[in-house]
């Protein structure tokens, strides 16, 4: 029996819901990295590229004349040609390195007057795209600033500001500007015109859709057209749906929207609500415990939690195989109770394992040659263990590395703050 498998059986007796393992041969990855790889080598415009060796979906460019190199990244370009014939996915890639090779300068000159912020998820941003210019928006997602072309989008990176003669901060605060600017009288087109309530979805086919939620006020300023405090969703970037939360069917619909579309996408953003607070700021919407809508925002965010894990995990294994290290990214692994119909997560600590643990509901502690397993609230674990867990530094979403495991009195206070969900 696998090392998961008595996890479950010792604290469970059952299946829960929890990702597969990552796949031990990446070579499709390689393999189309490189074919875009020999498009871009092709065009005269390129004086060289690069794949990265630590992550294959980004390819270092330099174009000619440039002194410092772009970088392309692939991971949604990769996800989107998975359906794709080969005629349309070598088009597409043509297209693709086409509008990145075209005039990209990131002078402040080119850049003033065309920044934007927009929404990418935590692992986009924090693992294959680890050096773009982000901030912390609501829960898994971020906001990411951007230049934008008549033709593309330039998310920046870290050293584009060098230059500048502004700070980060400011840089965000006028791509807000911008958006705002562009957002007012934003068209709204009824999302389902026989719904007993207002339901509408923005309708400016400019592909910042979702980006309109980032935009200074203004979902908090759509409240005459929806029926109680305005209520929105982003589960990809070309969609953003809104209706207030006045009609508890109304709040149910979009999290079941939300999700069916976020799971259906390709690019992908969010599958949870989302409201204004009294400043204005964006936050994750949260029904009353005795909401209908309640056991849906569980379900959500478990579920959201489990992807976002789930593909770090993934780039994780793959980087730390490549590069010859031997650590152990554990699983966030979720359980649905059929009794009460409740979410919950735990992640695993192991004994004698280096390891990457996420930030769960409870901690399942498995002493070697100890049949006694046992969980434990993640925040009681951090109380009582201390430095024994050391957060990762800028890993997104959070993990904690544990380099040795609880002995003595630490292992025996853990064993007498367990518990069972």
């Amino acid at each position: 029996m696998g090392f998961f498998d008595r996890a479950k059986r010792a604290f469970f007796g059952g299946e829960g819901t929890t990702q597969a393992p990552p796949e031990a041969a990446k070579s499709p990855e390689h393999a189309f990295a490189e074919e875009v790889l020999g498009v871009l080598l092709a065009d005269e415009r390129v004086e060289r590229a690069e794949i990265d060796p630590e992550a294959i979906f980004t390819i270092h460019v330099w174009l000619v004349g440039a002194a410092d190199p772009s970088q392309l990244y692939l991971h949604n370009l990769r996800k989107d040609s998975l359906d794709w014939d080969p005629e349309q996915r070598r088009a597409t890639i043509q297209s693709f390195v086409s509008s990145m090779t075209e005039h990209r300068d990131s002078d402040w000159e080119s850049a003033d007057g065309n920044l934007v912020p927009v929404l990418r998820t935590a692992t986009f941003v924090g693992f294959v795209d680890a050096k773009l210019l982000a901030r912390p928006f609501a829960g898994h997602v971020l906001e990411v600033l951007a230049i934008d072309r008549p033709n593309s989008l330039s998310l920046l990176t870290d050293g584009a500001l060098e230059d500048w003669p502004i700070t980060v901060n400011e840089a965000f605060t006028a791509a807000r500007q911008h958006l705002g600017e562009c957002s007012i009288d934003v068209p709204l087109e009824p999302w389902d015109a026989s719904a007993a309530y207002p339901i509408w979805a923005v309708a400016t086919g400019d592909s910042y859709e979702s980006s309109r939620l980032a935009a200074p006020g203004w979902l908090a300023a759509q409240k005459d057209k929806v029926e109680g405090e305005p209520l929105c969703i982003v589960p990809h970037r070309d969609l953003l749906i809104l209706t207030g939360d006045a009609h508890p069917d109304a709040v149910v619909r979009l999290f079941e929207t939300a999700l069916t579309e976020y799971r259906a996408a390709s690019r992908s953003i969010s599958p949870m609500v989302y409201c204004a607070n009294g400043q204005g700021r964006i936050l994750e919407y949260l029904p009353r415990a005795d909401h209908a809508a309640y056991p849906l925002f569980e379900r959500n965010a478990a579920l959201f939690d489990l992807a976002e894990y789930e593909e770090q995990k993934q780039n994780l294994d793959h980087h730390f195989e490549e590069q010859g290290n031997d650590i152990f990214v554990a699983s966030f692994n979720v359980m649905h109770k059929k009794d009460s119909g409740a979410y919950y997560s735990y992640a695993v600590w192991a004994e004698d394992v280096l390891t990457l643990l996420p930030f769960a509901d409870y901690v399942a502690f498995m002493p070697r040659d100890d049949e006694r397993h046992f969980l434990v609230p993640f925040d009681d674990v951090q109380e009582l263990v201390g430095e024994l867990m050391v957060e990762e530094p800028g890993m997104l979403p959070r993990r904690w590395r544990l380099e040795s495991f609880p002995e003595g009195s630490v292992l025996e206070a853990l064993r007498e703050a367990a518990t069972r969900p």
